[in-house]
């Protein structure tokens, strides 16, 4: 569903720690925050492992509802336009698609809300 999700878990690691690219130094002596930005290879690890979680379990059914909902509505538009020939099912089928789209839509809007 994400075109290139390896690049997104590495934008959110360099959003939550800017020095996600950087090698912590290995004796590190020094006190000062200033002098201690970095990352170690297993704390890189496990930054990109939360991350990809948050991918998985967020965003991807986030835009999986979106997708959906999309569909919904083109059916929905398509079916709209041949409401003319009164046919009963073509109406029974626009009412469900409504019902169905209204449903996404407090989804989706509170998933916007959410994130």
């Amino acid at each position: 569903m994400i075109p290139n999700k390896e690049k997104l878990i590495t934008d959110i690691c360099v959003t939550l720690r800017h020095d996600y690219g950087l090698d912590k130094p290995m004796n590190e002596t020094h006190n000062s925050p200033f002098l201690s930005c970095g990352m170690t290879q297993s704390e890189r690890m496990v930054l990109r492992m939360e991350a990809g979680q948050i991918v998985d379990n967020v965003i991807v059914p986030y835009l999986e509802q979106i997708a959906e909902a999309q569909k919904i509505k083109t059916e929905l538009d398509c079916l709209k336009s041949l409401m003319y020939l009164n046919e009963e099912s073509i109406n029974q089928r626009v009412k469900e698609l409504e019902r169905k789209l209204i449903s996404y839509g407090s989804t989706i809007t509170n998933s916007r809300h959410s994130i």
